[in-house]
């Protein structure tokens, strides 16, 4: 079995004033995914910061370690503060515009 492509899979994240608070979702722990986790906003500029590889997803019913992946996470600078954006829908008036939100 290969090595799962990505670190942390986001399901959906919690907002404050648009921009990401916390988000909820699965980090990769060797070849399998754990339990669900929530990971405070910088945690994941750290992560991301370092290279490591973040998705938005959710977890196929059933089937274990198998996401339906909607698109990569990216840190950006937008008015020189860090934003974090889907790559599915980079444009949004909000951090990870498109992720469902708790």
């Amino acid at each position: 079995m290969g090595k799962p492509k990505y670190d942390f899979i986001i399901e959906a994240v919690h907002r404050e004033n648009g921009r990401v608070a916390w988000a909820r979702g699965y980090r990769r722990r060797f070849v399998h995914y754990s339990d669900v986790e929530i990971l405070p906003r910088e945690t994941l500029l750290k992560w991301l910061a370092e290279g490591k590889r973040v998705a938005v997803g959710r977890r196929r019913r059933l089937m274990g370690n198998t996401f339906e992946i909607q698109g990569d996470v990216a840190l950006i600078l937008r008015e020189g503060k860090p934003w974090l954006i889907n790559e599915a829908s980079p444009e949004g008036p909000q951090e990870l515009d498109g992720v469902p939100e708790i």
